[in-house]
């Protein structure tokens, strides 16, 4: 399963890929963040530097996995991040609650007793520091 959450603000694009790897209990997290090109018209036809963060995590269990997963997505409720809806053009966002991840089956772990976490350096590139919200806190 793959996902994208995205954020515009004051000229600065982000974008965050989040593909979860069920057979390898892996989730990998790709977040890019430039500037605007729709927001500033001097940019439209220039190249634009784009920085990109790279990290990934790991689940020791299947359970572990499906609990990951739903808490990192039920997290980024709490952000200025929305998500793609991947059956519409680009940037067309739909609601979290829309998001169905019961395929990855029982959820039942806390997010606070989970050894996977989400890595540091997505985190620090997400959201400032102190910014974090406690329902994505609970998975650094």
């Amino acid at each position: 399963m793959d996902l994208l959450y995205f954020d515009f603000d004051h000229g600065r694009e982000r974008l965050l890929f989040v593909s979860c790897d069920e057979p390898a209990l892996a989730v990998r997290f790709r977040l890019e963040s430039g500037p605007d090109p729709t927001y500033d018209q001097e940019l439209e036809h220039e190249p634009v530097d784009v920085s990109t963060v790279t990290a990934e995590t790991r689940c020791d269990t299947r359970e572990e996995f499906a609990a990951f997963c739903c808490a990192f997505a039920s997290a980024m409720r709490d952000t200025p991040f929305r998500l793609q809806d991947p059956a519409k053009p680009a940037f067309t966002s739909r609601p979290h609650a829309q998001l169905d991840l019961s395929r990855l089956g029982p959820t039942g772990i806390p997010p606070a007793t989970l050894r996977a976490r989400v890595p540091r350096s997505i985190l620090d590139a997400l959201l400032p520091e102190g910014h974090l919200p406690p329902s994505l806190a609970a998975l650094r």
